[in-house]
């Protein structure tokens, strides 16, 4: 399992009325099933013809639930916005893919723009964010933010204008409906059990997107107004905290937006036992502030940042899986600084790869595809946006995407090669184990002319590019000693090396 064991070695009791209510239902369906009424395959949906006699029974419409169980859980993950259906023109991409994750952004003021019973919320834009975990299978990060205004000043800050219970009525009505439990499930049944708080929560108070920074103590008592609300609706839903930006800190140059204290500050009151897991974002721009050295020459940081990150929760008492809801990098050359497809790819094998060695549960590239350039003018799409090209183009960096998927998910991660086995601290060599033996290599920084030279135990490999073609095979005594061990060659362009024997 990749996050804490589900809190149901004591389920509650069942409520009488739901229980009588379930009870009877699946008497109908062994029922229909004996009499043929139901098809015995529900894995995928058909469609009725005219004359469908289907029985549909009161608690899933089992003829349109396509997914019966999620994706296994990976470290690969996307982000995207809006509808994330079947239908709509990513969903190809996002399946190939391979990833398992799907980050989706959510707001409150959708499903409930005036402050009304639970029966009465308006689920259809939610529904719609979440239609990949039916249509996919994918396992969904529900990020709730955008309060409405009845309930807060700001979409993304304190709920200052009602009580936290109606907060905790939303979410909880929320949990509900996306369990898969089969009672006041969404259409469909798509389940999802991981709910992110706000996005970027120690977001300070700026003039155009003030969040929770300067707020830390109230957003953890509406931590704990929630989490228990959640657990009671499914013992399965899992609580992630906002992703924290915790970079580009208020104070510090260069000037940034962000409440470097907020982290603590929550758990100092009392915030850390009402979430599951940890949560932050990262971005290589901020890779000198983690690094030793300001360029980033001696790595890309995510490692040093989760192990920061980690050692907060640790001083006060926490032990908790940690995650990464946001990481990626750019591909167009008219931004500052200036980046182009096969950079953007390299990031995406240095984010990944360092994702492994800091423990990460999942990290979620940002985005699956470029955001209309009209509204954020950085290219961090796997794929291209369709006003630009439709179908979308798939870039390099989701050729290099899929091969981590497909080639690396599978295996077991084994070690970080010590600076002592690759003989440079420039040097970054991680070792895969399994089906085969991989060596993920590159050196720092990325896209470096610089070679570095290392051995490793083996009597033949093939040395791969970042898209997993063939460059070389490479064998014990090619160096002119015969020794068990074969000599590679890397630089700043990310490689593989596959042991054959």
């Amino acid at each position: 399992m990749m996050f804490h064991k589900d809190k149901q070695s004591n389920p509650q009791p069942e409520k009488g009325w739901r229980f009588w209510l379930r009870t009877a239902s699946l008497v109908a369906m062994i029922l229909a099933f004996s009499v043929g009424i139901l098809p015995a395959n529900t894995a995928h949906a058909q469609e009725p013809d005219s004359q469908d006699t289907s029985l549909y029974l009161p608690l899933i419409n089992y003829q349109t639930k396509d997914c019966l169980s999620l994706k296994t859980r990976t470290k690969f993950g996307v982000q995207t916005y809006g509808s994330t259906g079947k239908n709509t023109e990513y969903f190809q991409s996002m399946t190939d893919s391979g990833a398992t994750w799907l980050r989706v952004e959510t707001t409150w003021g959708a499903a409930e723009p005036q402050n009304v019973a639970a029966a009465q919320f308006s689920w259809g834009e939610t529904d719609n964010a979440v239609r990949a975990a039916g249509d996919g299978c994918m396992n969904v990060i529900f990020t709730h933010d955008g309060n409405p205004a009845w309930a807060a000043t700001n979409p993304s800050g304190p709920v200052d204008r009602a009580p936290l219970s109606e907060l905790a009525e939303y979410l909880a009505a929320a949990v509900e409906r996306y369990d898969g439990d089969g009672f006041q499930d969404a259409p469909g049944a798509p389940e999802v059990h991981y709910f992110e708080l706000y996005n970027e929560p120690d977001r300070g108070t700026l003039p155009n997107a003030p969040g929770w920074g300067d707020h830390a103590a109230d957003y953890a008592a509406m931590l704990k107004a929630v989490y228990p609300a959640m657990k009671a609706a499914s013992p399965k839903v899992q609580m992630l905290l906002g992703g924290i930006a915790y970079d580009n800190f208020i104070g510090e140059e260069p000037e940034g937006g962000f409440v470097k204290s907020f982290l603590p500050d929550v758990l100092d009151a009392g915030g850390g036992n009402y979430f599951d897991v940890m949560n932050f974002h990262y971005y290589p721009l901020f890779a000198g502030r983690w690094t030793a050295n300001s360029d980033g020459s001696k790595g890309i940081g995510l490692f040093e940042k989760t192990q920061a990150v980690r050692a907060v929760l640790q001083q006060h008492g926490l032990d908790k899986p940690i995650v990464v809801t946001e990481g990626g990098w750019h591909s167009n050359a008219d931004q500052s600084p200036a980046s182009n497809e096969t950079e953007q790819a390299a990031y995406a094998f240095h984010i990944f790869m360092q994702s492994y060695a800091a423990a990460l549960d999942f990290t979620i590239w940002w985005t699956l595809y470029d955001i209309d350039y009209n509204f954020y003018p950085f290219r961090n799409g796997l794929v291209s946006n369709t006003s630009e090209s439709n179908p979308p183009r798939r870039k390099q960096s989701f050729s290099v995407y899929q091969v981590m998927t497909s080639q690396i998910a599978p295996l077991n991660f084994v070690q970080k090669l010590p600076d002592a086995a690759t003989g440079s601290s420039l040097v970054e060599a991680y070792q895969f184990a399994g089906a085969r033996t991989v060596y993920a290599v590159w050196v720092n920084p990325t896209l470096t002319s610089t070679t570095k030279t290392f051995s490793i135990s083996a009597s033949q490999v093939t040395e791969r590019d970042m898209f997993w073609g063939v460059v070389k095979v490479i064998n014990d005594g090619d160096d002119g000693r015969t020794d068990g061990r074969v000599r590679i060659t890397v630089s700043g362009t990310p490689k593989y090396f596959e042991v054959n024997g």
